[in-house]
């Protein structure tokens, strides 16, 4: 395939104020991937748990089967199946240097569905990941190579739209390549947070909106003499209610820039930063995230741009100075908020709760262990996004659980590495061994983790902190038979679906058989659904086989015999 950047095309250069190089987007290049007029639910760089969201989600009325269409001339360079993430995915490789990328589909164009299915068939596996060569499979511009739908780990039925860097990978802004959507609204800035070094943070309410936001008591308001500010803020389109992310962030002091974010490139190999962008603890005891202005000890996000002493303010008079927020969205609709500080040495803020116990330091820098008789646990160098001191506490061993109940720190601490959790069983069956694993409790429920087992010690990888156990898993998966009722015969293209249901260590595998031949079942986790069209030849009397294995190894078969539908 030629792979020759195009010449006659027009550039789109960015050239954004603190910007030392140039990006170059083609502007007119690709066209947009669905008929109908642009619609987001959600935009590129939106603040999502444990990540940043690399695309655009293109609202698909509610309902499922839009027709996709290739934006310019492409191969196929990957095909994805998965029950999670993106579901069923697929990815186009350009000739001007980019790949796109397309999630939560309900089915791929004729010619990629029956490679798929091929492959599915030949792995007897739902699950696939396929990278092609460049002659397999090629669309044209304008070619249908989709259809959208709700796959994968989707909250309902929209496209999920990507532009990546091919020699990088790293997911640019999809809209900064000229796909244009109705767009005269300004974002809205919900409140200003303001964090005094080592006291107790708090909150400004706002007022008004766009250009004229202001503080919704008083405009001037006193300050400790060290402390930085995060913001709360969300965009709005035409047309559209959903409240997606902003484009950028800056934040001024005395009319100079002291700090600011762009969501134009992002990279996934620091995506899980954004639990230091943010202040994580706020947003799990709150449900609300601010943009924290500050840049902390552990921090490899690449989105900053104008960062002045960390974001930290030093006020070193008891002058009135001027704090400005400008948010801007990726039309260059406008918000801002304006509002007054002084150092007030006579004032008391609030402190920090006092941790009268003591306790063991752990430094964001070094690896850090701690050790008793019944737990250890080893978080390496970098693993925490700032040095805190560590809380450890026990509660007593339950009915249900195989060893005591372990407080490790706390759950509103975020960390970027995985640790590794290692609980001693108080009692420890040896009939029960291979179904007891480590389970974090929370709301009296229990996420049981993939364990393993060195002697007595249970061992687990985790990226969260919080409450863990030991807990057994002796209860073999549940298989239902929806169609029970209208299914007492099969005939080509009828569908039968199951619900299949795992209490505690999770599904592992699943297979099904027809005739003693192996089918594919498509499998929805996030609806605990199984299903297949049936597409074989059938017999006059049919055996339908279904076996599910937990991740323990309980294992659960159904089977059913039907005769074929005259």
């Amino acid at each position: 395939m030629n792979r020759v950047f195009p010449s006659l095309i027009l550039l789109f250069v960015l050239s954004f104020s603190g910007l030392q190089a140039q990006f170059v987007y083609p502007l007119d290049y690709f066209r947009s991937p669905v008929d109908s007029r642009i619609l987001l639910s959600g935009t590129f760089g939106e603040l999502r748990s444990n990540h940043f969201h690399t695309g655009i989600d293109i609202k698909t009325g509610g309902v499922e089967g839009a027709k996709i269409y290739a934006p310019a001339d492409a191969y196929v360079s990957r095909i994805k199946i998965s029950a999670f993430g993106y579901g069923k995915s697929i990815y186009l490789t350009h000739p001007n240097g980019y790949v796109s990328v397309y999630g939560h589909l309900s089915c791929l164009e004729e010619k990629s569905a029956a490679y798929a299915k091929e492959q599915q068939y030949k792995q007897k596996s739902y699950e696939i990941d396929l990278y092609l060569k460049e002659d397999q499979i090629i669309y044209k511009k304008g070619d249908l190579i989709a259809y959208s739908g709700n796959s994968g780990s989707s909250g309902g039925p929209h496209l999920h739209f990507e532009i990546r860097d091919e020699k990088t990978q790293e997911p640019i802004n999809p809209l900064l390549f000229g796909m244009k959507i109705n767009d005269y609204v300004r974002p809205s800035i919900h409140s200003v947070r303001v964090y005094p070094i080592g006291k107790k943070p708090f909150n400004l309410d706002l007022t008004g909106w766009g250009e004229k936001h202001k503080l919704k008591v008083r405009d001037t308001i006193p300050v400790p003499k060290s402390f930085y500010l995060g913001i709360s803020t969300i965009d709005k389109a035409n047309d559209s209610e959903s409240e997606n992310g902003v484009f950028e962030v800056e934040l001024f002091f005395d009319s100079k820039k002291i700090y600011g974010n762009r969501q134009e490139r992002l990279d996934f190999a620091t995506g899980r930063y954004i639990n230091t962008f943010i202040d994580y603890s706020y947003f799990v005891k709150n449900n609300r995230r601010y943009q924290r202005s500050y840049i902390g000890q552990n921090n490899a996000l690449k989105i900053y741009k104008g960062i002045q002493n960390n974001g930290i303010l030093e006020l070193t008079d008891t002058k009135i100075h001027e704090l400005q927020y400008r948010v801007t969205d990726v039309n260059g609709n406008v918000a801002q908020i304006k509002f007054h500080v002084y150092y007030d040495p006579a004032k008391v803020f609030e402190s920090l709760p006092m941790d009268i116990k003591k306790r063991t330091v752990f430094y964001s820098d070094r690896q850090n262990k701690f050790e008793t008789d019944h737990v250890k646990i080893v978080v390496p160098e970098n693993a925490l996004y700032d040095s805190l001191y560590f809380h450890f506490d026990s509660l007593a061993v339950t009915k249900m659980t195989y060893s005591p109940i372990y407080k490790f720190h706390s759950k509103d601490v975020p960390l970027q590495k995985f640790v590794q959790l290692n609980i001693k069983a108080a009692i420890l069956p040896e009939k029960l061994k291979d179904k007891i694993l480590i389970a974090k409790v929370e709301n009296k429920s229990y996420t049981a983790y993939s364990t393993t087992w060195n002697g007595e010690w249970a061992s687990i990888l985790t990226r969260d902190f919080g409450d863990y156990t030991l807990i057994a898993d002796t209860i073999k998966p549940q298989i239902t038979f929806l169609n029970a009722e209208k299914l007492t015969t099969l005939a080509k293209r009828q569908t039968v679906r199951f619900k299949v249901i795992d209490l505690l260590s999770g599904i592992k595998s699943y297979n099904a058989y027809l005739n003693e031949k192996w089918v594919l079942f498509e499998y929805d986790a996030k609806n605990d659904l199984i299903f297949h069209q049936i597409e074989n030849d059938l017999l006059p009397n049919n055996k339908l086989r279904i076996e599910i294995i937990d991740n323990v190894g309980n294992k659960s078969v159904w089977e059913h015999s039907f005769p074929r539908a005259l």
